[in-house]
């Protein structure tokens, strides 16, 4: 006969006493002699569930981990280390609104705790909510302005929600404290191409092609960004095609090369780059817009064909 393991025995009397100490099990009371029960406090009982919790992830049932530390933080609400790891589990499970109510409660626990709230700032950027994001990034930064990381990603989500001055001041910042200086100086002068700043842009894109060993495809987009912004349409695209051979799944480099291709008056090939760009994205305000300019400008295109198409009759 096959005894059980050394640790489905710890699980086995480690849930018993769960019961024991909640008064589930009336051990003592059922017993022809006194028995001690020494799990009465909540940090105790909370304790207990933090190993069940420990020996559910040993075992790969995320969920069992989940409601053993649910039970513990419920307990013991004031005890970090536990609500923090039940938000990574979260997390790490896909489950972020619940993740994101535990963080909420933790940044209330610790409202100067920087981490807790770059934590809460990637959170809600996975939920695709910039504005919150970007908002808890800001007080990261406020907290810890020695941090280069959260400047940096305080500088990327900034540029995604439309604050280009803030990001651009953000990216700078971390470039001062040292923090992946390359592509924060592409960040920069990324962020600096939309505020007209072009030749202060230009520069800091260039600084950035320099600093990188293989140029990245988003720094070649850029350059080609900033280029289009002062008319070099022909240069621009010279990047574009550089970056989509570096990485032809670049969805913004599409939508760039078409706003150059636009701009030249090329406009089958500007639409061929607006439905790759559509295709590449997920949904967002943004895409929405991009696909209304789309129909408009194939409604142009065919008017266009159309009267090309139409003879021209003479009255005799």
């Amino acid at each position: 006969m096959r005894r059980p393991s050394f640790q489905k025995l710890t699980l086995l009397v480690l849930g018993m006493l769960v019961f024991i100490a909640s008064g589930v099990l009336p051990i003592a009371q059922a017993s022809s002699f006194p028995v001690a029960i020494p799990f009465r406090s909540q940090q105790q009982l909370g304790s207990i569930h933090w190993q069940l919790a420990q020996h559910a992830l040993n075992s790969g049932d995320a969920g069992g981990a989940i409601s053993e530390l649910e039970a513990a933080t419920t307990l013991c609400p004031t005890i970090i280390a536990w609500k923090q790891e039940l938000v990574r589990l979260y997390e790490k499970t896909g489950f972020y609104y619940p993740a994101i109510k535990t963080i909420n409660d933790l940044t209330q626990q610790l409202p100067h705790n920087a981490s807790l709230w770059y934590e809460r700032g990637l959170l809600f950027e996975k939920l695709n909510q910039l504005e919150l994001a970007t908002q808890s990034l800001q007080k990261a930064t406020e907290l810890a302005p020695a941090q280069g990381l959260y400047f940096y990603d305080l500088g990327v989500y900034a540029a995604r929600l439309g604050q280009h001055q803030l990001s651009a001041d953000a990216s700078l910042k971390a470039i001062e404290l040292n923090f992946n200086v390359a592509d924060a100086y592409n960040n920069y002068g990324y962020a600096l191409s939309h505020t007209k700043s072009y030749e202060l842009a230009e520069k800091a894109i260039n600084q950035a092609l320099k600093l990188q060993p293989q140029a990245l495809a988003a720094t070649m987009d850029s350059k080609g960004f900033v280029c289009h912004k002062q008319n070099r349409y022909k240069e621009a695209l010279i990047w574009y095609n550089r970056a989509l051979e570096k990485d032809p799944l670049l969805s913004d480099v599409h939508l760039h090369k078409a706003e150059t291709l636009e701009a030249l008056g090329v406009l089958p090939e500007a639409i061929a780059g607006y439905q790759t760009y559509i295709r590449l994205t997920k949904p967002n305000d943004e895409l929405a817009a991009i696909v209304e300019h789309l129909k408009q400008l194939k409604e142009k295109v065919a008017s266009q064909s159309n009267k090309i198409a139409s003879p021209v009759s003479f009255s005799p």
